[in-house]
C-alpha cells in the first residue's frame, strides 16, 4: 500500500518513512508523486490544519493521506512573537529554512538567546476505507542561540534546538548522540510515541 504525506516538506516526510516501512506501507511526498497543487491552512489551530489538508489531498488524489502540522509556544517571547500555528510565516508570506533561521535568532538574542519552548505536532490519516483520524501530541523542547551551522532541511529548529547534557545543536547530533541525548530531545526526534497512531490508522 501507497500513502501520501500531504506536504512538500521532504525532511517531515523523511523522519516518517521508516515507521510506515516497518508496518509494510510505503510512504510518497507531494513532491514525490509529482502533485503540485496547495491547500490554504485556514485552522485556527495545528489539528485543524491538519485535518484540512488530509481531506483536500485525499480527495485530490484518491489515495490514504497523511498529514503533519506543528506550532510551537516559545517561554520568553510577548504574546505577540509568538510563533503559534504560524511558525513559518511572517509579513504575509512563507518563509524558507534560512529566512526562518535569520527571523529567530533575532528573536532568540532579543530575549538573552535562549529559551524554554513547548511544540504541538498534530497528525490527520485518512485510510483507504476512507476513515479519518487524528491526534494532538506535544514535546518540550530547548532554544539557544547562536544558531548551529549545521542544517537538516526541512526543520529549521534543529539548528536551535539544544541538548544542554552533550552541549550540541540537534543538527549536530549524530545517530549516538540521539541515544545518549536527554528526554527533551529523544522526544522530538523520536515518533515512538506517534507509532501506536498510526498503526491504528492504517492497519485498521
Amino acid at each position: 500500500m501507497k500513502v501520501v504525506f500531504a506536504s512538500y516538506n521532504q525532511g517531515k516526510c523523511d523522519g516518517y518513512k521508516n515507521t510506515f516501512k516497518n508496518l509494510g506501507i510505503e510512504l510518497v511526498s507531494l513532491s514525490e508523486i509529482g502533485c503540485m497543487e496547495k491547500v490554504e491552512e485556514t485552522g485556527s489551530n495545528t489539528l485543524e490544519n491538519a485535518v484540512i489538508k488530509a481531506e483536500f489531498y485525499h480527495k485530490l488524489l484518491g489515495l490514504p493521506v497523511i498529514s503533519n502540522d506543528s506550532g510551537l509556544i516559545v517561554s520568553r517571547f510577548s504574546k505577540e512573537n509568538q510563533p503559534g500555528v504560524f511558525v513559518r510565516r511572517h509579513n504575509g508570506r512563507e518563509m524558507t529554512d534560512e529566512e526562518l533561521i535569520a527571523t529567530y535568532e533575532k528573536l532568540f538574542e532579543e530575549v538573552g538567546g535562549e529559551s524554554e519552548g513547548v511544540f504541538s505536532v498534530s497528525l490527520a490519516a485518512i485510510n483507504a476505507k476512507g476513515q479519518l483520524f487524528k491526534r494532538e501530541f506535544h514535546y518540550s523542547t530547548f532554544f539557544k542561540c547562536p544558531a548551529s551551522k549545521e542544517r537538516i532541511k526541512g526543520l529549521p529548529f534543529r539548528s536551535f534546538e539544544y541538548d544542554r547534557k552533550l552541549k550540541k545543536h540537534y543538527a549536530q547530533f549524530t545517530d549516538e548522540d540521539w541515544i545518549n541525548a536527554n528526554d527533551n530531545a529523544k522526544n522530538s526526534d523520536d515518533i515512538d510515541e506517534q507509532s501506536d497512531f498510526i498503526k491504528m490508522a492504517f492497519k485498521n
